[in-house]
């Protein structure tokens, strides 16, 4: 406006020096140019705001969509303040649990050790315990001169088993009892078939710990015939280990006879034992003796050592 307002003013004063008409025509062209200049710059004023509105509506636009971020944000950080708030409290939580297992695991430890120092005295105690059990096993009293009814099956069993292997046709084994004998044999006629008979008491005075081992042996003889009229003794030990298991050993007596006298089939009886020395009561046969009728017999001494019958003289 006042731009204009200066124009007017100088067409006025330049009017007055010009002729009416030529003033009229100037100022025409002068209005026409202010009308031209005034329509553009309504038309620029209207495009400006125009833009301006738009702008201003972009501006709303943006500003709602600036406060909706910074609400979405506040919100945001709110649920991460909640989640570091609820992370914080976990980490104390197990903070406390460590602590807590800390606490434990010293108390286990301590438990551990005194466990452990039980189960050393525990064992201590059982190995006390076992070497008692084990002597007392081996320390059984003999002195009532009978097998026990475990020793008995054992030694049964061991002589069903012997027997049946001078069977060539596969057969059993069978048992008898009397009063005084136990008799294991073929099956078959008793007499015709291979037999094994010891007696139910034992020779107390080879019962013991006879070679100072540590362990109970009971030497007893068993007669045997193959089913014929061949006949002989054979002598057997019968060792109770400490575990409190059995095992038997068959004995062989070394032949005492001397000179020209021999020993022939198994034949040796047990008559005493003093000073850890076995007597054995031997016979001795010519070349031309008979089986029924020996030259002499003899008592022998034998050491039981190492499981075996050692002739001393």
């Amino acid at each position: 406006m006042r731009i204009f307002l200066l124009l007017i003013c100088f067409s006025t004063s330049y009017v007055f020096s010009q002729s009416k008409k030529e003033q009229i025509e100037i100022l025409q062209q002068r209005f026409d140019s202010l009308q031209v200049v005034q329509n553009k710059l309504i038309v620029d004023g209207t495009k400006t705001q125009k833009e301006l509105d738009a702008y201003k509506i972009m501006s709303v636009k943006r500003l709602d969509s600036l406060n909706t971020l910074r609400v979405t944000e506040l919100k945001r950080n709110e649920s991460l303040t909640a989640q570091l708030n609820e992370s914080n409290a976990r980490v104390q939580k197990n903070d406390q649990e460590i602590r807590e297992l800390k606490r434990s695991l010293e108390e286990s430890e301590t438990s551990i050790n005194t466990l452990t120092r039980r189960v050393a005295l525990l064992t201590d105690s059982v190995t006390m315990y076992k070497k008692a059990l084990d002597k007392a096993v081996t320390v059984r009293d003999l002195s009532d001169g009978k097998f026990s009814q475990s020793e008995l099956n054992f030694i049964i069993e061991y002589f069903k088993k012997e027997v049946v292997k001078f069977s060539d046709e596969g057969l059993g084994a069978v048992v008898k009892y009397d009063d005084e004998n136990i008799t294991v044999h073929v099956e078959g006629e008793l007499g015709y078939v291979p037999a094994f008979e010891l007696k139910k008491n034992i020779p107390t005075w080879v019962a013991g710990d006879l070679d100072q081992d540590g362990t109970n042996e009971i030497i007893f003889d068993v007669f045997f015939t193959a089913g014929g009229t061949a006949v002989w003794f054979e002598l057997y030990c019968l060792k109770i280990n400490k575990n409190g298991s059995y095992s038997i050993i068959n004995l062989e007596a070394p032949c005492p006879c001397k000179n020209y006298l021999e020993c022939r089939e198994p034949s040796a009886h047990v008559v005493g034992f003093a000073n850890n020395l076995i007597t054995i009561d031997a016979n001795c046969f010519r070349a031309d003796d008979a089986m029924c009728c020996p030259s002499s017999t003899m008592k022998a001494k034998y050491k039981f050592l190492h499981n075996k019958l050692i002739l001393v003289n």
